[in-house]
Formats: structure tokens, C-alpha cells, sequence
């Protein structure tokens, strides 16, 4: 599981960011069975608690972030705009987002994330933990307004665009 949440602000010097999620408890809950990539926005760092080795890895250093995207099987975010580029994956996608209202009213958003999100808009620990324990169970609901969200927002992400550039470039009508 890829664990992204997206800029929160600059922090004053020697601040280091706290993230909403508490990756000790996912790591005692699902450090079994499940990996959990973190990835601190580029413009921040994050410090992560000690937790058992190959549980919980910082990812924040990796230099492409679609890399990250391709290798996980779940996508942990908030409001960032992460959420549309893997949302053309079709896998699930689960917004953690225990300060979306204090956001949206603070920094603005430009739509109502909890009317069109691809997959389900949590706002407590214990809810999300109690989300991922049944994920497997449970995505099928989300994949139509997956789709629809993907649909949405990546239409024209049809893996032509080197291709339409060129034309551009070369004043040419890019073929299909």
C-alpha cells in the first residue's frame, strides 16, 4: 500500500511534519501481511516512528512517483492530486482525510471530494484501519464510481500523448 497525502504547509525550521496516520498502529495491524510505502510530499519531510523491519518504508527519496504508483496495490491519500493519476490504474484508492473540511475551508478544493471520489472518503484512524481489513471485501462497490471518476478526470490520459505532442511539434495530425 502506497500511503501519499498531499502538502500541508511549510514547517518552521527544524519541524519535521506530522502525518495523519499513525503508521505504528498499521504496522502492529497489518505488518504481517501488508507493506506500507510512504511518500511525504516533495516539498516536505516526514519522520517516521520505528517500527519492524520491511512494515513501514520511507519512500519519500524515490525520485518518480509513477514508479510508486505502478507497484502498489492501494493508494492511501487525502485530496492530493495523486488521486488522478491512480485512478486510472482502476485499483483502490482510499482518501484518508481527517482534516478535508479544515482544508477545503482554509486552502479551497475544486469540487466536493466526498460527493465524487473514486473510492471511500475516511475521516478517522480507526475507521480507515477497520477500511483496509476489508478492502478485498468491500472495492467492488467502489469501482464503478472508480471508473467513473478515472473517466472524469483522465480522459484525454490515453497513452497518446508523446505521439500528439510530435504532431504539434511537427505540424502533423497525430495518428491513432
Amino acid at each position: 500500500m502506497l500511503y501519499a497525502p498531499t502538502f500541508r504547509g511549510v514547517p518552521k525550521e527544524g519541524q519535521v511534519v506530522q502525518l495523519p496516520l499513525d503508521v505504528r498502529e498499521f504496522a502492529e495491524r497489518f505488518g504481517d501481511t501488508h507493506v506500507l510505502l510512504v511518500r511525504a510530499h516533495y516539498m516536505e519531510a516526514a519522520s517516521l516512528p520505528v517500527t519492524p523491519p520491511g512494515t513501514v518504508v520511507d519512500v519519500s527519496g524515490h525520485h518518480d512517483v509513477s514508479e510508486l504508483l505502478v507497484l502498489a496495490d492501494v493508494l492511501i491519500t487525502d485530496y492530493s492530486s495523486i488521486m488522478f493519476d491512480y485512478a486510472l490504474l482502476d485499483r483502490p484508492l482510499v482518501h484518508f482525510a481527517p482534516d478535508l473540511d479544515a482544508y477545503a475551508a482554509d486552502r479551497g478544493t475544486y469540487f466536493d471530494l466526498r460527493k465524487r471520489a473514486g473510492g471511500p472518503v475516511i475521516e478517522t484512524q480507526e475507521e480507515l484501519l477497520r477500511t483496509l481489513d476489508r478492502l478485498k471485501k468491500t472495492d467492488g462497490e467502489w469501482q464503478a464510481a472508480r471508473r467513473a471518476f478515472a473517466a472524469e478526470f483522465g480522459a484525454y490520459d490515453d497513452g497518446g500523448a508523446a505521439r500528439a505532442a510530435a504532431g504539434l511539434i511537427l505540424g502533423k495530425k497525430a495518428r491513432a
